[in-house]
């Protein structure tokens, strides 16, 4: 009872996962912090000068998508900080680049609770399905696989050259770790401590009533 207390996984107790872990008021303060410092920094394309040095590739296709607009509900800010949020809780960034011909004309964020990363004949692939909800996917009790199979008119496997992927510590060197999945005790024990005592004070409103 005890092991599956701390593991999340007891009736009644909170499950540890990326979205559960938001709650934690210090978990959403650092990556809030953490994203919203690197969504305000720039990032710029540079080009290398053939007497050495590297100067601003102003008219390169990805400047306007990276340093402004990177598609048409996003600034650069809002996109900057959305993967890196993304990159700290599921251990991995990624947005699809969009092309019209050879032109990346859009970058769009790929929701990472419904993303992974793997090598298939030596080439990295991302497998998506943006229409799956965390719910649908946790219906499978967390087996990826199975619940893209289970849906395979709504999985996408993209190449990765066409994924821009922010990547996190991870062990394979393929995707980053997520951080919900490697602290899973001491957020558990958080989250657990956090539903026993708003249970306890919402006992203590009902006898005072």
């Amino acid at each position: 009872l005890l092991l599956n207390w701390f593991n999340g996984s007891d009736e009644g107790v909170t499950p540890v996962n990326p979205h559960t872990m938001l709650s934690l008021s210090g978990v959403w303060y650092a990556m809030s912090k953490i994203s919203g410092i690197c969504g305000q920094m720039p990032l710029e394309i540079k080009r290398k000068l053939p007497s050495g040095g590297a100067e601003d590739a102003r008219n390169h296709v990805a400047w306007n998508l990276l340093r402004w607009q990177p598609n048409g509900f996003q600034t650069a800010d809002v996109f900057k900080e959305t993967l890196q949020g993304h990159a700290l809780g599921w251990g991995n960034g990624r947005a699809a680049v969009i092309r019209q011909g050879n032109r990346p004309v859009e970058l769009l964020p790929l929701m990472p609770d419904r993303t992974r990363t793997y090598m298939i004949g030596g080439e990295k692939y991302h497998v998506t399905n943006p229409d799956m909800d965390h719910d649908r996917i946790a219906a499978y009790a967390g087996n990826f696989e199975e619940a893209m199979a289970a849906n395979p008119t709504t999985t996408v496997v993209i190449h990765d050259r066409d994924v821009l992927h922010i990547q996190g510590f991870g062990y394979d060197g393929i995707e980053g770790k997520s951080f919900a999945s490697v602290a899973r005790e001491s957020l558990s024990m958080g989250l657990n401590g956090q539903r026993l005592a708003a249970k306890q004070s919402e006992k203590i409103g009902r006898a005072h009533v």
